[in-house]
């Protein structure tokens, strides 16, 4: 007879056979065991099994399932459970499997758990799917919204104010919940340079020296985002520290914006447990949002703009994006293998908001493009074919984000990323209407994409 290791090995060797990228009997860190470890693109699941469709069976198989999530060592797990008569790899193929997916966010007790009746054969094509349980973007963005209030209210009236007066004229128009809003969306991209930090080597002061003759001295790598919320009393300082460090290889698009951020907050205990409930968040949205991080984004950017309603902002979706994408390309005739030719392009958005249309664009591009040099192309979209304006400077940090999400080893040292001005310009005292300012450059044919104001932050 079978017993749950056998299966085990049976079960991998039919999801490997279905294209599943899966590892059997994995150890973790700490020494916990993951049965059967599956990747489908970016998100991790842990298959945590057991022989026999008892009410302890099943209690002890989600038991394990919610480890591994608690543990942070996969996006989602999926509890599983062969019934009795599961011997063989046929009995397998043919018998019914309960199973329930369970995510950081759903955590059913045992008696509201839902198990579902699977063939072995059809498992291949349930993992493939079980990343549609993590939530819709629009969920996500209620929960982001949740913690930008509830850090936002750990601010007294005065506090507030000392921010805003702090931040100055750089977020005028916008309130602490606005720049909680950007925290949170910085401290996402934090999550993405984790997943990097241990295979960059430490930046070099200059360019122009070799590693041998002059070392990058400060500490490397920066902690993680898991890390810097360790210690409640310090982390404010842990993450200012932490994307200081990271400022090092680059990143100034999205970093130098939160390290000014988290330097207007108080030193006070409002601060470190506001900072903490959006880093907390960080980690929950980036275990479930997968490559959908901008359209989060987006979302959550839009619902926290006061003006839209008298200034015109929409939120373009990731369907509508992608849909303008293929037409843009349609019937194009680019050589997708030719490296000159690819990055010559010039995508420009005169309103990008949050970039979702020039995310969208991107990914298309890093998709299709044949010239088995993805990084010199990623490097080329970030700094030279994708260019965006907008009259909000939060909405063009929220655009570097988003981009920079794509490629975070992409030590970006530029990108064409521009905030317009709407309203009275301080410089020459005259009305400005936005990208609208354009068009007289465009009737004298002589169009010249470098605005007067340049994103710095």
């Amino acid at each position: 007879m079978a017993n749950e290791v056998v299966l085990n090995a049976l079960l991998w060797d039919i999801l490997k056979k279905g294209g599943i990228d899966s590892q059997a009997e994995e150890r973790n860190p700490g020494g916990s065991k993951t049965d059967i470890r599956c990747a489908v693109g970016d998100c991790v699941i842990a298959v945590e099994a057991e022989h026999g469709d008892s009410s302890v069976k099943k209690k002890s198989a989600n038991q394990d399932a919610a480890d591994k999530l608690r543990r942070r060592v996969c996006n989602l797990a999926i509890a599983l459970v062969y019934p009795p008569q599961c011997n063989t790899r046929d009995d397998l193929l043919h018998s019914d499997l309960l199973v329930n997916v369970r995510t950081p966010d759903y955590q059913p007790k045992p008696k509201q758990t839902k198990w579902t009746a699977v063939k072995g054969s059809a498992m291949a094509n349930f993992i493939r799917q079980a990343p549609n349980e993590l939530g819709s973007p629009e969920t996500l963005a209620k929960k982001a919204n949740i913690a930008i209030n509830s850090a936002a209210a750990r601010f007294t009236e005065t506090q507030s104010k000392s921010i805003m007066a702090e931040m100055g004229e750089a977020a005028s128009g916008t309130n602490v919940k606005g720049l909680m809003t950007d925290l949170l969306t910085a401290i996402m991209f934090h999550t993405k340079l984790d997943t990097i930090r241990h295979q960059t080597p430490p930046p070099l002061k200059d360019a122009r020296q070799s590693p041998a003759t002059l070392p990058y001295e400060g500490p490397w790598p920066p902690q993680s985002v898991s890390e810097c919320l360790q210690d409640g009393n310090q982390v404010v300082k842990a993450f200012h520290t932490a994307h200081d460090q990271w400022l090092a290889m680059d990143y100034k698009h999205i970093l130098e914006w939160s390290c000014a951020i988290l330097h207007a907050l108080p030193k006070s205990p409002n601060s470190n447990a506001a900072v903490k409930i959006i880093g907390e968040a960080a980690i929950n949205i980036q275990s479930a949002s997968g490559k959908q991080h901008h359209d989060l984004v987006g979302i959550t950017f839009c619902q926290s703009v006061e003006t839209a309603k008298s200034d015109g902002s929409m939120y373009t979706t990731i369907p509508a994006a992608t849909l303008l994408t293929h037409l843009l390309f349609h019937k194009s005739k680019i050589n997708w293998k030719n490296i000159e030719e690819v990055t010559r392009l010039r995508i420009v958005d005169f309103a990008c908001g949050t970039g979702t249309l020039l995310i969208a664009a991107a990914n298309y591009i890093l998709q299709h493009e044949q010239t088995g040099q993805p990084e010199k192309v990623a490097q080329a979209l970030l700094e030279q074919m994708l260019y965006g304006f907008d009259i909000y400077n939060r909405a063009i940090f929220q655009t570097a984000t988003g981009l920079g999400m794509i490629a975070p080893s992409i030590a970006f040292r530029k990108m064409h990323l521009y905030s317009l001005t709407l309203g009275i310009d301080p410089e020459d005292d005259k009305a400005k209407l936005g990208s609208l300012e354009m068009l007289q450059e465009l009737k004298q044919l002589s169009f010249n994409p470098r605005p007067p104001h340049r994103h710095t932050h």
